[in-house]
């Protein structure tokens, strides 16, 4: 055997993008699902160099040790270790075995350029488990056909999912056709997202292409999918499972080879339960379900969220490189983040700009007025109003704070859907938008 023998062992067996980068000509990979059965194959190849990637391995576990030890005597192993579990590396050393990791040593090349995985991750910043698991289920499914469900709260980073999933995909160099459900009026939307022939309606002069058409090749996304009228999600289902579109007002199908992500910030489960989405549409949908935290449940990436938010932002505008105070990291990571990455991105950009070229930002530089969960109480109305107590108070910054706990709570209760906000304040959608965004409230 010329090369070295790669061998991925895992439950899924798959090739990750570490191993990926790793094969040169001559080399071979073979996937098992057990040890056993990759040590004998090794055996076999006489003179191979073995390089082992189990990522989830237990490396202290004796009868695995034993075996790997004895395999070391006859053949060069090398085993990566992309968490850096392993204890003792000295005594694997000892023994002919080369460990190393993500931080460590590497015998790996350097990406060559064309790498499928080369440069996807900067889209999913963040090292918490539950940002690290994101990035391995990506990593399985982005080079597959199958539909892909993005859920959670707004400004979660939905969009930017998908756009680490299309440029780890064979897809990435065709283009991802960002579609928002809910900012076409549903008029339009059938004619947007399919086409029209000449002369389908009043004002069509000539035929058009759609979002699928535009995506043919590449990835569409369609972002607030729960905001699709119902009419229409009939049609979508069809698409998706004929992989062709037929344009409003002609009589032609047309076969469209797209990767569809969607994305929804309400629970679709709940809304086709409640005859508000269908159902069918929802199953065919989640095929692959991956569900994006809020900042609040992964708060310790906030440190590093801000320190590339801060070096992209003074790049842009020019600017001295700032840093930020401990104190106001810690204030910070305090917060709730209602709006979560996107208010946290809009913060810092806001200190970041009103700096006025100082290198240093502190809390005071911040638009954050009290940490949310430890809010200052806001005083208890022994009747429908509140009480105005003996000291006074500010009532400009007392009603703005009611104003933002209304629209936090109405978006809470309705999931993230702003028309059903809306109207459990008792306004327009298009007031609840503006409101939001007069308070500084991000909301998508």
């Amino acid at each position: 055997m010329t090369g070295k023998m790669y061998c991925v062992i895992d439950e899924l067996a798959h090739a990750t993008d570490d191993m990926l980068r790793m094969v040169q000509p001559g080399d071979t990979i073979q996937r098992f699902q057990r040890l056993e059965d990759a040590v004998n194959t090794a055996v076999r190849e006489d003179g191979s160099q073995f390089l082992i990637h189990w990522p989830y391995l237990d490396w202290t576990e004796t009868r695995l040790r034993g075996q790997l030890l004895n395999l070391a005597r006859s053949i060069q192993i090398s085993i990566y270790d992309p968490h850096e579990l392993i204890a003792e590396h000295e005594q694997w050393q000892a023994c002919n075995i080369h460990v190393f990791g993500r931080s460590g040593q590497s015998p790996a090349p350097a990406r060559a350029a064309g790498d499928p995985w080369a440069g996807w991750r900067r889209w999913l910043i963040g090292e918490s488990d539950t940002m690290r698991k994101i990035v391995e289920m990506i990593r399985i499914v982005a080079d597959r056909r199958t539909t892909v469900l993005l859920l959670g709260e707004t400004g979660t980073g939905k969009e930017a999912a998908a756009r680490a999933i299309h440029e780890a995909s064979g897809r990435r160099e065709q283009e991802l056709v960002p579609v928002n459900c809910a900012a076409i009026p549903e008029s339009l939307i059938e004619a947007e997202l399919f086409g029209h022939a000449k002369g389908a309606y009043t004002g069509a002069i000539g035929a058009r292409a759609g979002y699928f058409e535009r995506a043919h090749r590449g990835t569409l996304l369609l972002d607030e999918i729960g905001e699709m009228p119902l009419a229409l999600q009939g049609k979508l289902l069809r698409v998706l499972q004929e992989r062709e579109i037929q344009r409003v007002g002609g009589g032609e199908t047309v076969p469209v080879d797209c990767r569809i992500i969607a994305a929804s910030n309400v629970d679709l489960a709940e809304e086709a339960r409640m005859k508000r989405f269908r159902s069918d549409l929802f199953y065919r949908l989640s095929v692959v379900v991956l569900r994006l935290p809020p900042l609040r449940e992964r708060r310790e990436d906030i440190p590093i969220l801000v320190d590339h938010f801060i070096e992209r932002i003074c790049k842009t505008e020019g600017l001295a490189r700032c840093r930020v105070t401990p104190d106001a990291l810690r204030r910070l990571a305090d917060c709730d983040w209602p709006g979560n990455v996107r208010q946290l991105e809009h913060a810092v950009e806001s200190a970041v700009v009103m700096s006025d070229g100082r290198t240093v930002l502190t809390a005071y530089d911040f638009p954050i007025d009290v940490p949310m969960n430890h809010a200052a109480p806001v005083p208890q109305p022994t009747s429908s109003f509140p009480v105005l107590p003996e000291t006074g108070l500010d009532m400009e910054e007392t009603v703005r704070r009611l104003e933002m706990h209304l629209l936090s709570e109405a978006l809470g209760r309705a999931n993230g859907n702003k028309a059903r906000a809306a109207d459990l304040l008792g306004l327009k959608r298009t007031t609840l938008l503006y409101k939001a965004r007069s308070l500084g409230f991000a909301i998508a």
